[in-house]
């Protein structure tokens, strides 16, 4: 499911515009899946008590028994919604497992104004049971609060902190400069001798003439 999808579905049905979200609630009743699933078989009704009333009861409990367990596993999420624009409150469900997709657009409504629909600034947050209190501001219209249950404040607030982050710098260490040694120097492989001959300095291990008389450095 998109995002554009999500945005449409919470959107106020007479205008279209976004709907600010009061209240964000974690719903692990099993009477609204028990109800889904007897609904399902309103349709096979007739057919399966007609043909085969033990074959429709044992599908009243298949059915029954994988919706309790989907709603144990899963539980549903709803949203308490508020147009700025007409008045009166809305709700919308959906599946828990499905709250990934839906948190950024959570993440943007809850912080609208229930009163003029624009952006409004966090103050704090507190817990209060299990659920988390945004205690909110907006420009025009003052405070407010939001009620987000707990899980699904953490999933949200997890969803955004997954943005790409650049790496952190390497952490400092204690590290003492050493002082740089200097290369090499072709000097250092010189060998300073003395011409047998005129006394000059010859310079070079490997010099076989005195670069001054021009005698021949190995002694008669």
């Amino acid at each position: 499911m998109s995002i554009e999808t999500i945005v449409k579905e919470i959107a106020c049905p007479k205008g279209g515009n976004p709907r600010a979200i009061k209240a964000v609630i974690r719903k692990t009743q099993l009477s609204f899946m028990e109800r889904t699933a007897s609904e399902a078989l309103e349709k096979e009704h007739h057919k399966l008590s007609q043909t085969d009333p033990d074959e429709f009861q044992r599908e009243i409990h298949k059915q029954l028994a994988e919706a309790q367990a989907k709603m144990r596993k899963e539980g549903l999420v709803k949203l308490e919604l508020v147009c700025p624009d007409h008045p009166g409150e809305g709700e919308y469900s959906f599946f828990f497992e499905n709250l990934p997709v839906y948190a950024p657009v959570i993440k943007k409504n809850v912080m609208r104004c229930l009163k003029c629909g624009t952006p409004v600034t966090l103050e704090n947050t507190k817990t209060s049971g299990s659920f988390k209190l945004l205690n909110i501001r907006c420009p025009e219209h003052g405070t407010g609060q939001r009620k987000i249950s707990a899980v699904i404040h953490d999933i949200i607030m997890q969803a955004e902190a997954q943005q790409p982050t650049l790496s952190p710098p390497p952490a400092e260490t204690d590290f003492t400069p050493q002082p740089a040694i200097p290369p090499p120097s072709a000097v250092d492989d010189v060998t300073i001798s003395f011409c047998w001959n005129c006394g000059a300095k010859t310079i070079g291990a490997t010099s076989q003439y005195c670069h001054k008389c021009g005698v021949s450095l190995k002694p008669p």
